[in-house]
């Protein structure tokens, strides 16, 4: 059987993977590619208006890893914050 948490990170590695899929999608569909790492300047679809597809793919990929996944794997000392 498997354990609740178990299935919780599962999820969240398919929300991570497919969100990131359709990112890549949406940045090859502007035929302006991927944006690099090292990059210094905007790229064109920092800028655009019509991208709503991409944020919402970015927007879920960042929940899921930076406030999701972080959690789930870091230790407590790492993700609680003092008030």
């Amino acid at each position: 059987m498997t354990d609740l948490n178990e299935l919780k990170f599962e999820v969240l590695l398919d929300i991570i993977n497919s969100s990131a899929c359709k990112a890549m999608e949406e940045y090859k569909k502007s035929r302006h590619g991927v944006p690099g790492a090292n990059s210094t300047t905007f790229h064109p679809l920092n800028l655009a208006t019509d991208t709503l597809a991409l944020r919402k793919a970015i927007r879920l990929l960042e929940g899921a890893y930076h406030h999701q996944l972080s959690v789930v794997l870091a230790p407590p000392r790492h993700t609680v914050h003092a008030l």
